[in-house]
């Protein structure tokens, strides 16, 4: 849920890895072009529907770019189209981008669509692009909670609090694994650290002092 806040402001880049013969090489012009195009998107000028065409015609000029395939991919789930969007974020995959947000992308889908097992598999893999993510290790142990693995759950949980101390949701996340596990001295110090750093009007407060409340 986090990851569309984590993609980066997409500059031109080139269709994967592959290597192309030099006579199919773009003409610099329609790099130019291209450029244009995602400078319209990245900046906020165009959005929405306009945005995914725009998109479009860049993946028509250049149809293995990975960066058009990423930000597509999250138009799309944006608009709640999982259908359309799961096809760029493998795209974006398969082309090696060195990125976990294709994964993030994907992972959402796999779990709205009501496969955790695929979505979890999937962060997994986007843990090896990018090592201790706080936010992969944030949505594993999300998952893992869900599916009633409370060890497993405050295992990521309690790494990605501790690469990003911030993550409000991870931190009430592992304070509830942490009581599901008996640990309810360890649970009501996660709640307490997470009052410490909630703003004094967080709604958010209110849910955190019940299960404090619960844990007393």
């Amino acid at each position: 849920p986090e990851a569309a806040s984590r993609l980066r402001a997409l500059g031109y880049v080139g269709g994967g890895r592959a290597s192309r013969a030099p006579g199919l090489r773009p003409d610099p012009k329609d790099r130019i072009a291209v450029a244009a195009r995602f400078a319209q998107v990245s900046s906020g000028e165009v959005r929405g529907r306009d945005a995914i065409a725009l998109l479009e015609q860049v993946l028509a000029d250049d149809p293995q770019n990975p960066q058009a395939h990423l930000r597509l991919g999250y138009l799309w789930l944006d608009a709640r189209d999982c259908a359309r969007a799961t096809p760029h974020f493998e795209a974006a995959i398969a082309s090696n981008l060195p990125s976990a947000d294709p994964y993030l992308g994907l992972a959402r889908c796999q779990t709205e669509a009501g496969r955790p097992a695929a979505a979890a598999g999937t962060l997994r893999r986007a843990l090896e692009v990018e090592p201790d993510n706080p936010v992969i290790e944030a949505n594993l142990g999300l998952l893992a909670l869900d599916g009633g693995a409370a060890g497993i759950a405050a295992e990521y949980l309690g790494r990605a609090v501790g690469h990003d101390p911030d993550l409000h949701e991870a931190r009430f996340a592992l304070a509830r694994a942490l009581a599901r596990l008996g640990r309810r001295a360890d649970a009501a110090a996660q709640a307490r650290e997470l009052l410490s750093r909630l703003p004094t009007d967080a709604p958010q407060r209110a849910e955190v002092e019940r299960l404090l409340t619960v844990l007393r």
